[in-house]
This record gives C-alpha cells, structure tokens and sequence, in this order.
C-alpha cells in the first residue's frame, strides 16, 4: 500500500523543499547508465514521439533525449518555473517545450501525448487512482506511461528515505512509501498493460526486486480502454 504522512499531496510543502531553484545546470550525461539499464533501446521509446516529462525539474531527462533521440516534442511540466529556468534560457533542442502545471491537472490536450514520463515523482503524491487517471487521459491509445522510482522493496531504501525527520536536509513532508505491488494495480485498472524492472544504473546485471535500488515502470495503455 502507499502511506503518505498527510495523505494528500501538499504543494506549500513542496515549494519549501525547493525554495532555492538551481543555480548551475549539470551535464545530463551522467543519466546514460541509467537509461542504458532501464530502458535499453531510448530510441525505440522516444523517436518520434510527443513525451510529456511531469515533474521536469533541471529539465535534465529532456535534454539527454533531445541530444540522443528524435522526439518530435519533448513538454517539460513542472510546479515551479524557477527550477526549468536555466534548462528554459539554454534552449538546448527546437524540440523542447516548457510549461507550469502538475500531475494531477496536466497542461495537455486528451490523448496528445504518445508518452508521459516522470522520475523520482509519485512516491510524494498520496494515491495514485487520480495521478493514473489522468495521465490515462492525456495519452494517446496504446501510448505509454515510464516512470522511475526508488525500490521500496529495497529495505535500506525504505529507511533511508522514510528514515529522514525534520531537519535533515533531504526531508520532504510529502515523501510516503510505494509499493511496485500498489504502482502495479493503479495502473492496471485504468486498462495499461504493466511491466515492472527492477535494475541499478552501477550494475547492469542486478535486476532483484529486493537487492535492486530502482524501479522501473512501463505501463502502456491498452487501445479502446478510456480514462
């Protein structure tokens, strides 16, 4: 089950967490082993394709799939301008497109979008029934939702993320634990198709969905099955 500390997601919380917006883009190549281990083939999932990134943040994940694939539009959505604002002014690919909204009220057109994609983002949203619902509604049929999450499974990930108290620096009033087992049956009722990976960007070969730190969800939407 998902356990979020107040159930619902709290916005005031998360503009706290990131009161300080970036002040130096990074280079978004260190995430190549991650995508390597995850996805495989990137260009298989992003050619071509309208992506919609929720919860964009740097805009990091935009820019590696700009420089290494084909989308045909790559939306960055996120809460807060501040945070898109240095991947927003480099302009790094024609294809990238910059937006403020969030997950629960997504700032697309229904069944525009061939892929959402998120990262490190639903473990902070409470339940996930009303997050599906509407990425079910922005995806095209048989598009595809990708997300990467921390493995709760994972005993040493649950407590050093659920482990944090006031204070800590990494501290977020939203952090809540998610089931792969809860992800799995959210998804699945809104008519996707679901496919766990449990993998490591470090090791290739670790892909235990205890050991593995990481998880991986590709859910796709099954066609004639509405939000």
């Amino acid at each position: 089950m998902f356990l979020a500390p107040k159930g619902a997601f709290d916005r005031r919380a998360e503009r706290e967490y990131y009161k300080s917006p970036p002040t130096v883009l990074r280079d978004f190549r260190f995430l190549e082993p991650q995508y390597r281990n995850f996805l495989r083939d990137c260009r298989a999932v992003f050619d071509g394709k309208v992506v919609v990134d929720v919860g964009a943040g740097e805009c990091l994940h935009g820019m590696f799939a700009a420089a290494t694939c084909e989308p045909r539009l790559y939306l960055n959505v996120d809460l807060f301008a501040d945070r898109m604002l240095l991947a927003s002014r480099r302009r790094p690919s024609p294809v990238m497109r910059f937006a403020v909204g969030d997950i629960f009220r997504l700032p697309v057109r229904t069944e525009a979008a061939d892929v959402v994609w998120t990262s490190l983002l639903m473990f902070r949203l409470g339940p996930l029934d009303p997050v599906v619902a509407e990425i079910a509604r922005v995806l095209r049929p048989d598009g595809c939702f990708i997300g990467v999450e921390a493995n709760f499974w994972n005993p040493l990930v649950a407590l050093r993320i659920l482990g944090r108290r006031p204070g800590h620096p990494h501290w977020n009033v939203n952090d809540g634990y998610l089931s792969p087992r809860h992800v799995r049956t959210a998804f699945e009722k809104r008519g996707f198709d679901v496919e766990l990976r449990f993998f490591w960007r470090k090791l290739r070969w670790l892909r235990h969905p205890i050991l593995s730190p990481t998880l991986g969800v590709i859910a796709r939407r099954r066609a004639g099955r509405g939000a």
